[in-house]
């Protein structure tokens, strides 16, 4: 589980960039559910909202690298 959290975390190359957990599963060829459960262990390293995902331009749950004072 530990690698699949750092290449997750790999897959957000950019600070402002978003990907919603269809897009991360889809990247990583794993299931929508193990990705929901592994967003939940990134505490501290990544943030989730509702936002527009910078892959497929769907407005969904999104995650992004976490930027210290940025808020969402």
């Amino acid at each position: 589980m530990r690698e699949l959290r750092e290449t997750m975390i790999g897959l957000l190359r950019e600070q402002d960039e978003t990907l919603c957990v269809e897009c991360v599963a889809t990247a990583l060829e794993q299931r929508v559910s193990v990705v929901i459960m592994v967003m939940l262990g990134l505490h501290g390293r990544v943030v989730s909202f509702q936002g527009m995902c910078s892959a497929c331009h769907r407005p969904a749950r999104v995650i992004r690298r976490e930027t210290p004072g940025m808020t969402c």
